[in-house]
């Protein structure tokens, strides 16, 4: 099982599911040492900027390792259709961007269109900075208006969250878990920027913490209560184990990784049926918004606290809070 043989194996096969399958055992067969090498598909190479693109983002952090693959795959659409258009990258339409958006449409899903378009956001964004561009076309990417109302946010009541944080931490995993709830209840954080924290963002001296990258790319500085300092103190003291990485959260068996988004994402879902309560991590990222709002908190300042990139995103907060309270007042359910 070579390269060779699985890439003629894809070419005839037309499921991609299955393709795929045959990668995993070939990688599987690998690791049990049945293959001299790892097979593995030869990437595409892509012009200077794109590879650049790529480098530098994942240096940064901007695009994490899971979607490189796929933002690679959207940069190859880019530069083949360009090409065929004999279109110069250095002079760039947005014409030319909805006119390539247009073309690739019928042969995806909108979900899968829509990470396309999220991919090509970030790079013509990296082409403005880098003055490769002279306008920030990533500003004028949209996608087709959506006219199904969104549902509202979920959030957590006050017994909800009493019984939240009367969970007894057991196991190494759970005291870890405490430290990312604290996190995301007090500090309304994503499950990717709780992935993200160093220990070099949180300053013990000051009772701060620094979120460096968030997805309004607006850095911000918040104050930690008294009970989060020390669930993430405790965490750090007792439980995290030692490592090279600066990466506040890390995995508890060898080789001791920075966990990823998902892992929060499931720590955190799995404290919550612990305590009864068939929720996410997102629920209480919902209910920081909820209790800023009842802090007669402006819709500006809840979208700077919550760092959304749009004010729209902000605006589907306010549905809870009119929710809630006819809930209240009238006994009515919206």
């Amino acid at each position: 099982m070579s390269n060779e043989t699985i890439s003629a194996y894809e070419k005839e096969c037309t499921l991609k599911a299955c393709t795929v399958s045959v990668w995993g055992l070939a990688r599987h067969l690998y690791r049990q040492g049945r293959l001299p090498e790892l097979p593995c598909r030869k990437l595409k190479n892509l012009p200077i900027p794109y590879e650049t693109y790529l480098s530098d983002s994942l240096t940064n952090g901007s695009i994490s390792v899971q979607r490189i693959a796929g933002c690679r795959k959207t940069l190859l659409l880019l530069s083949s259709w360009l090409t065929r258009q004999e279109c110069n990258l250095q002079q760039l339409r947005i014409d030319q961007v909805d006119h390539f958006l247009s073309a690739i449409s019928k042969d995806y899903a909108p979900a899968t269109m829509q990470r396309h378009r999220s991919s090509l956001r970030g790079f013509l964004s990296w082409l403005y900075q880098n003055s490769i561009i002279r306008r920030n076309l990533a500003l004028l990417v949209v996608g087709p208006p959506q006219y199904a109302a969104a549902k509202p946010p979920r959030f957590l009541r006050a017994d909800e969250i009493k019984k939240l944080f009367m969970v007894v931490p057991v196991t190494q995993s759970e005291q870890r878990t405490l430290a990312m709830l604290h996190l995301a209840y007090y500090l309304g954080l994503r499950p990717v920027e709780i992935s993200r924290i160093s220990l070099d963002d949180i300053q013990f001296s000051k009772q701060e913490i620094v979120i460096p990258t968030r997805k309004s790319c607006n850095p911000i500085s918040v104050p930690l209560p008294e009970t989060t300092i020390k669930a993430i103190a405790d965490y750090i003291t007792n439980i995290r184990p030692e490592s090279g990485s600066r990466k506040l959260f890390l995995g508890l068996r060898a080789p001791y990784e920075p966990v990823k988004s998902i892992s929060v994402c499931n720590c955190i879902a799995a404290w919550m049926r612990k305590a009864g309560i068939p929720g996410s991590a997102y629920w209480l990222r919902h209910t920081y918004a909820q209790n800023l709002l009842e802090a007669k908190a402006s819709i500006f300042e809840v979208k700077e606290m919550l760092g959304h990139d749009r004010i729209q995103t902000t605006s589907l907060y306010l549905k809870i809070h009119i929710t809630m309270m006819r809930e209240v007042l009238f006994n009515e359910t919206l």
